[in-house]
């Protein structure tokens, strides 16, 4: 049983370290795509404002819009290991509510009437060695 855990935990350990690379790598990735975005942005922003063609104002302003429109993109990838995370929690939740209990009413069950919140034994006798009672009464 301890071999069989140990080797569960450590595939769980690989599995969790690769996904934690992949995250990571995939993070990087929209940071250089941003970053080189940007900058070709500015590039050629740039070279537009030494022409005349824009102002400076309009390419911070177009800037600032390029930076919002990157944002989602970003916090997806920061995201991404939660939200894995998060859909194989639902699944769990999914396969545990869907569990069928193994107690069933019987088909001649009655609902149970309102209950007070007390229980009363009367006349119980209990022994767990004959001739030795326990309860009496």
């Amino acid at each position: 049983m301890q071999e069989r855990f140990g080797g569960s935990n450590e595939r769980s350990l690989r599995d969790g370290v690769q996904a934690k690379r992949l995250s990571a790598g995939l993070e990087r990735s929209t940071d250089v795509l941003v970053g080189l975005a940007t900058g070709i942005v500015l590039y050629v922003g740039a070279r537009q404002v030494l022409a005349g063609d824009l102002t400076p104002g309009e390419l911070t302003v177009f800037l600032t819009y390029l930076k919002t429109a990157f944002k989602p993109m970003r916090d997806i990838a920061k995201y991404t290991g939660r939200i894995s995370k998060a859909a194989a929690s639902g699944e769990r939740i999914v396969d545990v509510l869907e569990v069928e209990p193994e107690l069933r009413d019987a088909p001649w069950a009655r609902p149970c009437p309102a209950v007070l919140g007390y229980v009363e034994f009367d006349d119980v006798h209990l022994a767990y060695v004959p001739g030795h009672p326990v309860l009496r009464g």
